[in-house]
């Protein structure tokens, strides 16, 4: 059976590595490109003054028959900018709950749901609604819990008009007093929307780092062996090469042939005697040697004869020799006979080979 908790782990590590560059990227997006701020100041007619962050006044929305209208150069103020509505007093209803332990505040936001019905006239599904909590001052095990809660239908068309505009997150403001400190309500999960976007482009990126990662070290990985399969091949090869030219054990440490190294090659090679035998039986008698060396398995002679033509076929006739031919000019000596200068190479058969 498959391990849940083997499983759940690399989850684990994976949700907090892109969690962690989530909160990175947006940390140096906000530090560097820091969003547009705008402060909404509602009336109870429904029109509305707008602020920066400084509190300089930009402009007016006013409220006409079929809906908001602003001036265009502030409508485009209100591009991925994030807007706080500051709503007239009354309109927040505010309502303290039973206190609660503080090992209890991360249920605090379904808590407060659900007792909206009873302490509104609204249904939860019908407002926007928040929960401020703070701890008790003799006991901070426990915290008091206020939520706030406004009717939707007090603000669609306000919220509408916002959307509209492509503000990038709202959020409600009610101004406190020398008793209750101000209240905000974040209503649009536009921001958290943008967060999941982001971490989902995280998580895409990383997946595709990997995988580009496991496929480049595979690659990398045969090539390697490829590479080692070849070299080894080409190694052998060499040693091969060098051994029939230059053999390891030729000569001792004072560069003298030794007798191991003599005994192979004599094994190794063609039987010197032998090929003298052997050449005595195919040439004619007209034919006479005064030359022969033998290198590599390449033997050349040179000689007289009287019939210089008829020695390459019958060299090349016999299984002991191939590639038999002359090597210079012939020249005729006083005599009448014809010098020659021949080479052919000794078959590698074991017959040839000295026991």
């Amino acid at each position: 059976m498959i391990d849940t908790e083997l499983l759940a782990k690399p989850k684990i590590v994976w949700d907090w590595l892109v969690d962690g560059l989530s909160s990175v990227v947006l940390s140096c997006r906000e530090h560097f490109a820091p969003p547009k701020r705008l402060v909404l100041h509602l009336d109870e007619n429904g029109g509305s003054e707008i602020f920066s962050a400084d509190g300089i006044l930009l402009g007016s929305i006013v409220k006409e028959p079929t809906g908001f209208s602003c001036p265009m150069s502030l409508r485009e103020t209100f591009k991925d900018a994030w807007v706080e509505t500051v709503l007239p007093r009354g309109w927040m209803l505010r309502r303290a709950l039973q206190p609660i332990a503080t090992e209890s505040l991360p249920f605090v936001e379904a808590l407060a749901r659900h007792q909206i019905d009873r302490l509104t006239p609204w249904r939860a599904a019908d407002t926007y609604f928040g929960v401020r909590t703070w701890p008790f001052e003799d006991d901070a095990a426990k915290c008091h819990v206020e939520v706030g809660v406004v009717a939707k239908s007090m603000l669609r068309p306000h919220l509408d008009f916002l959307a509209q505009a492509g503000v990038a997150t709202s959020s409600l403001l009610a101004t406190g007093d020398q008793t209750s400190p101000d209240f905000v309500i974040r209503i649009d999960g536009s921001a958290d929307r943008g967060l999941e976007r982001l971490r989902r482009q995280i998580g895409f990126g990383l997946a595709g780092c990997m995988a580009l990662f496991i496929l480049g070290f595979g690659v990398l990985t045969l090539e390697k062996w490829t590479l080692e399969s070849t070299i080894g091949t080409l190694d052998e090869e060499i040693a091969h090469q060098r051994a029939l030219l230059h053999p390891a054990d030729q000569m001792d440490d004072n560069g003298v042939a030794t007798a191991q190294s003599l005994r192979r090659r004599h094994q190794a090679g063609p039987c010197f005697v032998g090929i003298l035998d052997d050449l005595s039986k195919v040439l004619p008698d007209h034919a006479h040697l005064d030359d022969f060396s033998l290198d590599k398995g390449v033997l050349r002679i040179s000689g007289v004869s009287r019939h210089v033509s008829e020695l390459v076929p019958l060299l090349e006739g016999t299984s002991i020799f191939s590639e038999a031919g002359f090597t210079g000019a012939t020249t005729r000596e006083e005599n009448g006979a014809d010098r020659f200068h021949l080479e052919m190479r000794i078959v590698a058969k074991s017959e040839n080979r000295c026991s």
